[in-house]
């Protein structure tokens, strides 16, 4: 083997050895990026339940509150003085 042939073998193995590095590096990258898009999904997931319950409160609200004003403006004030008071 010629000493040509032995410094390109050389330089070869050196470049392997970076390109199989920087595929672990990217692995890895890639495994907690996958982790962090399984969190995000969960919060997302958990945020929609609760905007969900926010959503079903507010009509429930919404509908007592029109059901109070429905009470108040056919019967008077509860709290208002009678008129030989």
């Amino acid at each position: 083997m010629s000493e040509y042939d032995e410094e390109f073998r050389q330089m070869m193995q050196h470049e392997i050895a970076k390109l199989q590095s920087k595929i672990v590096y990217l692995e890895e990258l890639y495994s907690h990026q996958e982790r962090w898009i399984k969190v995000l999904d969960e919060s997302v997931l958990e945020a929609r339940k609760e905007a969900a319950h926010a959503r079903n409160q507010n009509e429930i609200l919404a509908v007592r509150l029109d059901t109070a004003l429905a009470l108040l403006e056919a019967g008077g004030h509860h709290n208002e003085k009678p008129p030989h008071y």
